[in-house]
């Protein structure tokens, strides 16, 4: 055998087992990369079950919420228009209870004038009678005053007086007479003086009863200004949440270049091998 057969082995045999050793790693580093592969995929796949879930959820309170304040703003466009809707019909009640109470203040302005009137046609008339009894008396007085003279002329001249002396006694009786008459019309001056005063009385205290019934009249009640109606609110604006995006699939990593550098070094020591010349 020749002298480098040896050394050739031996180198051979060492090779032979580094790449036995080579070949245990790569097989290890194959699980692992395996391994990893697997917890990859599965990680992945827990995250897109949490992205899909996730997702679903924000769409499902996205959507809630619309609905929630479309339903608050339609609730609360109902509550202001009930609002509106009782305060005006409020107001129309008020106004009518108003010119109720102003037509039943101007029946009770109108009784009041009537018995104003009728107060002082009483009292003018009660004026007048007292008056024209006074007139009456008066020319009762009069025509008897009148009688008297007559008489007492007639018993002056029946004394048989004659001359100067009864003249006198004439004069004497008609001049009593005349004092008499002036009395009696100053006296029913007098009475038609009161008279006018009384009517004056009656005319002023009518005008203060007048007065009177006039501040207890109501003044015509006016009718409020129409309410405006509520506006509807504003639409919020709720933005709709992103959607999470998928994350790519993760790609199955390899154990790099050891099982071929393996196979080719099993190949080299086998073409060494048959080139031996064991002669």
């Amino acid at each position: 055998m020749a002298a480098w057969v040896a050394p050739l082995i031996g180198s051979l045999v060492s090779g032979g087992l580094g790449m036995m050793g080579a070949s245990s790693a790569a097989a290890d580093a194959k699980k692992r990369v395996a391994l990893a592969n697997k917890q990859a995929m599965q990680d992945w796949r827990y995250d897109e079950k949490v992205r899909v879930k996730t997702n679903k959820w924000n769409l499902k309170d996205y959507r809630n919420a619309v609905d929630n304040e479309v339903n608050m703003r339609e609730w609360q466009d109902r509550l202001a228009i009930s609002d509106w809707s009782y305060k005006t019909q409020m107001q129309d009640y008020e106004y009518n209870n108003a010119m109720r109470q102003y037509a039943q203040s101007e029946k009770n302005y109108k009784q009041q004038l009537g018995f104003n009137n009728m107060a002082a046609a009483q009292a003018y008339e009660a004026e007048g009678r007292k008056l024209e009894e006074v007139k009456i008396g008066q020319a009762f007085q009069s025509q008897e005053m009148m009688i008297e003279n007559l008489i007492e002329e007639g018993q002056v001249r029946a004394r048989g007086q004659s001359g100067r002396s009864a003249r006198k006694a004439v004069q004497s009786v008609s001049a009593a007479y005349g004092r008499n008459m002036a009395i009696l019309e100053e006296s029913m001056e007098s009475a038609f003086k009161q008279y006018q005063v009384n009517l004056d009385k009656i005319d002023i205290e009518k005008m203060g009863a007048d007065l009177q019934a006039e501040a207890a009249r109501m003044l015509r009640p006016e009718r409020m200004p129409s309410l405006p109606k509520p506006e509807a609110l504003p639409q919020a604006k709720i933005t709709k949440p992103m959607e999470i995006p998928e994350k790519k699939k993760p790609i199955a990593a390899t154990a790099g270049s050891s099982a071929g550098a393996y196979l080719g070094a099993l190949g080299d020591m086998a073409m060494s091998i048959a080139k031996i010349d064991f002669s």
